[in-house]
């Protein structure tokens, strides 16, 4: 079966400072058309600072995210429309995360 890399766009917000952060995929494939379970590690902040907020952009084609952020980490969720209409368990989802 084949499979793919999941790209996440993961951006590291350092107060005013903005950094790429050394983010990686704890499972880096998964089979096209199952589930997946992106577990992203965050082992450090950049240039000695805290990591204080984590930016992930979901790609077009990748539906039902449900975040789960640590105990104590505040979430923002963005939602929008999705270029075109996906299945799901016999619903139409037209819009999501």
């Amino acid at each position: 079966m084949k499979k793919y890399l999941l790209a996440a766009g993961v951006l590291c917000a350092l107060g005013t400072d903005a950094a790429l952060a050394h983010i990686t995929l704890e499972t880096q494939e998964a089979a096209v058309g199952s589930t997946y379970k992106a577990v992203l590690r965050v082992p450090h902040g950049c240039e000695g600072k805290a990591t204080t907020a984590v930016r992930v952009q979901i790609p077009e084609g990748v539906i039902a995210v449900k975040p789960m952020p640590k105990p104590g980490w505040t979430l923002q969720v963005k939602k929008g429309k999705y270029e075109k209409s996906y299945q799901l368990y016999g619903d139409t989802l037209t819009s999501g995360v």
